[in-house]
């Protein structure tokens, strides 16, 4: 890492062409202002001081909608970067914006992805996020998205940002970093143009700052942090010698059926648009399409998603799980994950009303899979959303391995739980606190369950499935690997070795006498349980939950805290995990650790 090079030799700032100069001969980069001059504002919010009412160097920002124009059109800004140097030497152009993305409303708004364009040709596409994130382009292109700050309100309620960010739920702003090799840069003029893509309109935002006058966005913004995470890339949590890998895998396409194309599943987008989305806007390591089993009418429908499926994943780029979710009102709601890229669907209805009692058990469901002799594994989720709340008295431990504790569908975790969601009443049996009080014994993950097409991030309202949403992220399992292959993922969502968050990337190790979450440990008089957090934002709270209480809190204050806490022995505990929660709500829940 090299110094700041925000004062010179002589002690004076860097400016303008002195600092292109600096990070020229520093870091064989070429800086240019990514937002100099507008060439055209279609149904862009512009909101600013001018030069008769601030004659000291100020911006204007310029707000783009996921929102359609009378005439039916997309809001468009076009733009284009200040000049390139007559004769760059450096290997890379670096285009610097000061950029700021946001939810709207207070009600989560739909997805989707914002698309910049090069001189009319698609360049790289991203999508709103409250943590740092790189997307990669054609080109050769990088975009980076260094969140420097975050602003987000309590449940319901809005903030006041500004002019045209008056009903905030959340927002974000930091530097926006877009690198293209130098020879991959057209010869001539160069335009940029924003707009976006949604298969849902939405009230969500992108905001770039023009600088009227002064030294623009490059003073304005921390740029050298931002510069080293563009060129080492995004930090990977560890722990111990594994690394966390994260992921979506509870999603619903609306591809049709291949037996009749007037029956299509129950979510949005094709099983291309859905796998892209995952891979390319989302940024997930690991992800599964989870379409219901009676919506898959033929057996080739079947078969197209296990082609899909094997034809995306990679090992050591993206890792995707065979999976089907098993619909049952009787039992509840399981997915099921194959460990290879094999399997069978097996169905869980033979009516279409769901109470239907010869419908097939869930032991049956068991048995065929252990007729199949394939790795697998079964996961309930929304396990204490009444509409399709899961039967605890029906548990298999060699499939139950994991319990989905949060999605849309809000968190199951406990009774009167504040982050539980208006689509259903909570079933208070089938909590996940209630289950552990059974003496089960299962890790702790979360997932979307979205249906809008945008995995990893479906967390907003959508015309076909209004009643699931929920305020905070849409849900991210955070799996504890060696590395990023089909079979250490399984293997280690098998073992338990995972986490739940509501859709931050945040780093939860936590342990109890030296073993990880997800263990069995042998009860001893004095037992510690130790926590490393790291947060996208600072911690506001850990919480070690005990037998279904909390028994410790410790208040944070920064992003990385750890902890350290003697667990109660009178009367002897039969399980406990963590709950971190930060600043901005988002929440994250380690997986149980049992007491034998």
């Amino acid at each position: 890492m090299t110094n700041p090079p925000y004062f010179g030799e002589n002690r004076s700032r860097l400016f303008g062409k002195d600092l292109s100069d600096y990070y020229q001969r520093t870091r064989d980069l070429c800086l240019v202002e990514g937002f100099h001059q507008v060439l055209a504002a279609e149904g862009v919010e512009e909101f600013g001081p001018t030069p008769a009412h601030c004659a000291w160097q100020t911006a204007v920002s310029h707000l783009l909608r996921m929102t359609r124009l009378s005439d039916g059109g997309k809001p468009r800004l076009v733009f284009r970067p200040a000049p390139l140097p007559g004769d760059p030497t450096a290997s890379n152009v670096v285009f610097v914006f000061s950029l700021g993305m946001g939810m709207g409303s207070a009600l989560p708004q739909p997805s989707g992805q914002f698309d910049l364009a090069l001189n009319d040709e698609p360049l790289v596409s991203f999508c709103f996020t409250k943590s740092s994130r790189i997307w990669a382009g054609a080109r050769g292109a990088r975009l980076l998205y260094d969140v420097k700050r975050v602003h987000a309100a309590p449940k319901w309620h809005v903030l006041n940002l500004g002019p045209c960010m008056s009903e905030e739920h959340a927002a974000s702003f930091g530097a926006g970093l877009l690198s293209i090799p130098r020879a991959a840069l057209p010869v001539g003029e160069i335009t940029f143009a924003l707009s976006y893509t949604s298969m849902n309109e939405s009230r969500r935002w992108v905001r770039l700052d023009r600088w009227a006058f002064g030294a623009g966005a490059m003073v304005e913004i921390d740029i050298d942090s931002s510069l080293d995470l563009l060129e080492h890339g995004l930090p990977r949590h560890t722990i111990d010698n594994d690394k966390v890998w994260f992921g979506d895998i509870h999603t619903h396409s609306g591809a049709p059926s291949r037996g009749d194309p007037h029956k299509i599943a129950c979510g949005s987008g094709s099983l291309d648009e859905n796998y892209l989305y995952a891979r390319d806007i989302a940024r997930l390591d690991l992800y599964a399409l989870t379409d219901h089993e009676f919506q898959l009418i033929e057996p080739a429908d079947w078969d197209q998603r296990l082609d899909a499926c094997g034809r995306y994943h990679r090992d050591g780029q993206f890792v995707c799980l065979n999976a089907f979710e098993w619909t049952s009102q009787l039992y509840g709601h399981r997915n099921v994950y194959y460990g290879g890229a094999e399997g069978r669907m097996i169905p869980g209805r033979n009516h279409p009303q769901a109470f239907t009692r010869d419908n097939p058990s869930i032991d049956g469901l068991w048995a065929q899979l252990d007729q199949q002799g394939l790795p697998a594994i079964t996961v309930p989720h929304h396990p204490a959303a009444m509409m399709h709340a899961t039967n605890w008295e029906h548990w298999n431990p060699k499939y139950d391995r994991l319990v989905e504790i949060y999605s849309q569908w809000g968190s199951s975790e406990r009774r009167d739980d504040p982050l539980q969601t208006d689509a259903t009443d909570l079933y208070p049996a089938g909590t996940v606190r209630a289950a552990l009080a059974r003496g089960l014994h299962f890790g702790l993950i979360a997932s979307s369950d979205g249906h809008d097409g945008h995995p990893g991030e479906g967390q907003g309202m959508t015309h076909k499935h209004a009643h699931i949403y929920h305020f905070l992220g849409s849900g991210r399992i955070g799996v504890i690997a060696p590395e990023l292959t089909r079979a250490a993922i399984f293997d280690a969502m098998y073992r338990r070795r995972t986490y739940a968050t509501t859709g931050e990337p945040m780093l939860v190790d936590f342990r109890v006498g030296g073993a990880p979450q997800g263990s069995e440990v042998r009860r001893r008089k004095r037992l510690v349980a130790t926590a490393r957090v790291l947060g996208t934002t600072p911690i506001r709270e850990m919480q070690l939950i005990v037998d279904g209480r909390v028994r410790a809190r410790c208040a944070g204050e920064q992003r990385q805290e750890e902890w350290e806490v003697v667990l109660p022995s009178d009367p002897a505990p039969s399980h406990c995990y963590l709950k971190v929660v930060q600043e901005d709500y988002e929440t994250a829940w380690s997986s149980p650790v049992r007491f034998i």
